[in-house]
């Protein structure tokens, strides 16, 4: 018999065994055979858009380092992890290319992304039930947009789903802001060259193992082109 659960993304058992719930069932992330104990049945049928494949290899060092420092310099970058959780912030940016790019740690099937003056609220809270793990994007926020945007900020506060709304800077949002300057004068290539739907693999296997701090790893991944010392683990 299996739990019933109303959204893709991570699920706990109650001996606090983590599922990733995606399309076609569960999958842990400590190698057990069992089968995953839930069911998703989301309000409207809706199909799952991340397929985060946790069994990725681990990525090689200058990735990794790479990595590390783009996570502890930009409070961006770690909204947007692939990590259990809702909430709301803000970015005053309407530039997609570099968000786009993060958003593949999530490893999309289609963009999460709605444009503000193209969309309403409600659709917006639709996308905020499906997942609890890929963040979703709202853009192109203006400061005509404020009423709406400012009670789907209210609403948001209660999803599965992060929500990040990118508006700019003289909008009234009551949310926190996430700040990306760091990444924003970053090389175009260097940030094509780091593996993104990798590390966001790795970060959310860390989650479920309770093995992330919401900054790094409490245990150190080994590169999968190093070797692997005795004393070390997977």
């Amino acid at each position: 018999m299996t739990t019933e659960i109303s959204h893709y993304g991570v699920a706990w058992t109650p001996d606090k065994i983590a599922y990733l719930q995606q399309e076609r069932g569960g999958t842990n992330a400590i190698g057990l055979k069992e089968s995953s104990p839930f069911t998703v049945r989301t309000r409207k049928r809706w199909t799952c858009n991340h397929l985060i494949g946790l069994a990725v290899p681990n990525p090689a060092r200058t990735h990794l380092d790479r990595f590390r420092d783009i996570v502890s310099r930009n409070s961006l970058v770690r909204f947007l992890l692939p990590i259990p959780g809702g909430g709301v912030s803000v970015y005053h940016s309407a530039e997609l290319n570099h968000v786009v790019q993060l958003l593949k740690m999530s490893a999309p099937t289609r963009l999460p992304i709605l444009h503000a003056p193209l969309t309403k609220a409600n659709a917006v809270l639709d996308e905020l039930e499906v997942t609890n793990v890929q963040p979703f994007i709202l853009a192109g926020v203006e400061a005509k947009h404020t009423a709406w945007v400012s009670n789907l900020i209210a609403a948001a506060q209660h999803m599965p789903r992060r929500l990040l709304i990118m508006s700019a800077s003289d909008v009234p949002l009551r949310a926190p802001v996430v700040e990306a300057e760091h990444l924003r004068r970053q090389d175009d290539l260097d940030l094509v060259a780091v593996p993104w739907e990798a590390m966001g693999a790795i970060v959310l296997r860390a989650v479920m193992r309770s093995e992330w701090t919401g900054s790094w790893f409490t245990r150190e991944p080994i590169p999968a082109n190093e070797p692997k010392l005795d004393r070390q683990l997977q």
